[in-house]
């Protein structure tokens, strides 16, 4: 081999480093609710309260955050609760069905 080669390995030394090790972080508040969940390197420290989550719950929850939630450790799905307004058919002001 030539002497470039080793040259080249010797002028920079993190050109055969190993690639970083990502994971994906799920920053959450004291009550459980998520504020937001970042891709960073595994080695890289992070302030406050924080999940490491798998790829797969990272691509479920990214986009829809607020029926998510951080319970006793886990990431758990909580649907929003159901709203009804509880009227009944004559209190409504336009309503086709009953006939005048």
């Amino acid at each position: 081999m030539s002497n470039a080669f080793f040259e080249a390995v010797e002028s920079q030394p993190d050109l055969f480093k190993a690639p970083a090790v990502i994971e994906f972080r799920a920053f959450y508040k004291q009550d459980g609710e998520i504020i937001e969940i970042q891709q960073v390197d595994q080695s890289l420290p992070s302030e406050g309260d924080y999940m490491v989550i798998t790829e797969k719950e990272y691509e479920n929850c990214y986009y829809r955050l607020s029926v998510f939630k951080i319970h006793e450790g886990e990431l758990k799905h909580f649907p929003p609760a159901h709203r009804s307004w509880y009227l009944e058919q004559h209190e409504l002001p336009v309503n086709p069905w009953i006939k005048e």
